[in-house]
Parts: structure tokens; C-alpha cells; sequence
């Protein structure tokens, strides 16, 4: 009699849980005492809890227990007697595989005894699709579930396990917990495009000057920020006698110039345009010489205002260094990112994992604007 391999249909109508008594007995018994079957088995496409199920039953890039297939041909008596020694040897050492055996045998039995004019090897396609967990939903053995990562956080760890389950980070919508789920599993974020100057082109907001800033702006520079009133901040330059602050809002042209102070800092007192890029330069008078930062041909320094949806939405974050740092740096707010990565360092001394997500960070601000 020619041996009919499973076909496509087969395993959709197994996922689906549409085949009958007769035809699941003959789709398990192929897939139990023939590896071709079980290799087509494994390279058709599926998805869902069942799917799961199945993989684990063929031994698809689980453990070292036996397939749960395998166990049904063991109990069935249909497998070849090399394999079958394979497995005895293997149960006298594995106390949980020998205890699958062991169940099944006695559900088989008990069904058995129940309705002794029914086909018994129809009872063990039955007790195959338990294993399987198509029918209950559920495995007689829990796939072993690792440890990828761990860090240590504000709130307590935060840990990504095999099988992509996150914990301690908190309640989070769908993308910053993918966002999360990535950061911990391949050390890679998302961050908002840089705001350099595209391809580095030259302009001002002030005129021309003949010599080089003796100083430079501090923050904030090539990032968003998270309120409508920042603290502009620059390096002090000895002996100046004022400070200057000139932005324009890059959308209208608009100039925003700010009174002379003698600190090197400065904060809007009215609020800036939410959503809008502004360049920004200071001025310092020095010996009654003006002195521009950033100094003509150089660009002016840039940043972004967060709109204010995004602000409200930020600032319902759980207390989570990496939770805030991986949102803020999706949300271009690098200052805020790099505080939060720093404090994740500090709090996991020596992680490459942290100093990766850092470092990324650091370099998004000489990145060109879109």
C-alpha cells in the first residue's frame, strides 16, 4: 500500500480542529513514523497557540525531552525498535518524560474500560490531541522558558524571558512595550530623527563674525524638548558683561530676542510654539565686543517643542529608567533619554546592554534632519 504523505490541507484542517476521529488518527500516526511528514509538517506555514503545541509535539527547537509524538508511537507500539530502545534508555533517566508516558498510558486504559468496543488506538489519537493541547489549549509539558535579559531599574528588575514576555516595566500600550521588548532583546531604539542642520548647511541668525565663539551652547542642542519654556543654557565666557538670546521659529520666521542677562542660562517667559523647530544663538558682549555662539559660517543651534499630546501622554510613564529613557529617545527628547540611560547605568555597572542603548543616544544628535 503506498504511503500518502500529509498535505497542506492535512495540517490547516489539525490547526483548525476540523478533523475527525479517523482522519486524526491517520494524520498523527504519519506524523509519528515518518520523518518526511514530520519535516513538512515543520516547514508549513501557521501561527496561533495550537501551532505552538505542535511544534513542541515534533520537537521543533525545544528541549531534550522526547517529541510528544514520538511518546504517542511509543505507547502505540508503531515505532522501529532502534528508536524505541532510544527512548527506554532515555525514560529511565527523565523523570518527566517517563510521567507522560505513564498518564498516557493510564488515559488510555481508563477510556478503555469505559467503552471497551471502541477502536483503542482511536482512544491514543484522542490522547494525542490532548498533548497536543488543541482541544484543552494546553501542553502536558510547559515549554522551558529562559532568561534574556535583566536589568536593574527604579521600580524594581525589569526582565525579558524567551519567550518575549517582559516583566516589572509596568502597564504600557502595545509599541512601547515593543519598543521595550526590543530595546531588551537586541539593544537597539528607535529615536526620532536628529535636528543637525540638513547636510550640515551654513546660515545665521545674526551677522557675520571674525572670529571664532570663545564659547558654546550647551542644551538644548539637536533635540526636542519636553515643555514649551526650556532652560536655554551655554558655557560661561570670562569677563562678559551680558548675554543675548535670539531664537526663530523656523516654520513663521518669526524672532523670539530675549532681555540681556549675565548668567549663562535663559528661559522664555512666554511659552513657545508647541510642535515647532526653533535655531537658536547667543550673543555675548565681551571688552564691548559681541561674540556669537554658534559663530557665522557655522549653523545655528536647533531644537524641537514637543506637541502638547505627546507631552501629556510621556508624562503618564511608569517609574522606569529604561521605560522613559526608550520612550523619550522615540520621542527625540535626548537630554531627558541620555539622564535616563545614565541613571540605568549607574544602576547596572559594566552592562554592555545599557552602554549600547547610551551610546545610541549620543550619536542621534549629529544625525541630519529629515
Amino acid at each position: 500500500v503506498p504511503h500518502h504523505h500529509v498535505t497542506d490541507a492535512d495540517i490547516a484542517s489539525f490547526l483548525a480542529r476540523q478533523l475527525d476521529a479517523e482522519a486524526l488518527l491517520a494524520f498523527t500516526d504519519r506524523l509519528a513514523g515518518c520523518d518526511e511528514c514530520r519535516e513538512l509538517t515543520a516547514r508549513a506555514p501557521r501561527d496561533g497557540s495550537a501551532a505552538v503545541a505542535l511544534d513542541e509535539a515534533l520537537g521543533l527547537g525545544a528541549d531534550a525531552h522526547v517529541p510528544e509524538l514520538e511518546l504517542h508511537a511509543f505507547v502505540d507500539g508503531t515505532l522501529d525498535v532502534s528508536r524505541r530502545d532510544d527512548i527506554e534508555a532515555h525514560l529511565a533517566s527523565c523523570a518527566m518524560c517517563a510521567a507522560e508516558v505513564t498518564d498516557l498510558r493510564a488515559f488510555v486504559a481508563a477510556r478503555a474500560q469505559a467503552k471497551p468496543a471502541f477502536d483503542w488506538r482511536y482512544l491514543l489519537a484522542a490522547a494525542a490531541v490532548l498533548v497536543l493541547g488543541v482541544v484543552l489549549g494546553q501542553l502536558w509539558r510547559t515549554p522551558s522558558v529562559t532568561l534574556v535579559a535583566q536589568l536593574a531599574d527604579e521600580g524594581g528588575p525589569i526582565t525579558l524571558d524567551s519567550q518575549g514576555l517582559v516583566e516589572g516595566a509596568g502597564v504600557l500600550a502595545d509599541q512601547e512595550q515593543g519598543r521595550v521588548r526590543d530595546a531588551l532583546e537586541n539593544g537597539r531604539l528607535t529615536i526620532a530623527p536628529g535636528l543637525a542642520s540638513p547636510g550640515g548647511a551654513s546660515g545665521t541668525l545674526r551677522g557675520a563674525a571674525d572670529t571664532p565663539a570663545p564659547f558654546a551652547l550647551v542644551s538644548p542642542v539637536g533635540t526636542v524638548v519636553m515643555g514649551p519654556q526650556p532652560v536655554l543654557q551655554w558655557t560661561q565666557v570670562p569677563g562678559a558683561t551680558r548675554y543675548v538670546v535670539t531664537l526663530q521659529q523656523e516654520q513663521t520666521g518669526a524672532l523670539v530676542t530675549g532681555p540681556p542677562v549675565t548668567a549663562p542660562t535663559w528661559t522664555p517667559d512666554r511659552p513657545l510654539d508647541a510642535g515647532a523647530t526653533y535655531a537658536w544663538q547667543v550673543a555675548a558682549t565681551l571688552d564691548g565686543v559681541e561674540q556669537l555662539s554658534p559663530a557665522p559660517p557655522a549653523p545655528p543651534a536647533r531644537f524641537r517643542v514637543l506637541p502638547t499630546t505627546d507631552a501629556e501622554r510621556l508624562a503618564q510613564l511608569p517609574a522606569s529608567h529604561l521605560v522613559r529613557g526608550v520612550a523619550y529617545a522615540n520621542a527625540g527628547l535626548l537630554d531627558e533619554a541620555e539622564r535616563e540611560f545614565t541613571a540605568l547605568a549607574a544602576a547596572n555597572p559594566g552592562s554592555a546592554l545599557v552602554e549600547q542603548l547610551l551610546q545610541q543616544v549620543r550619536t542621534a544628535r549629529s544625525a541630519p534632519a529629515p
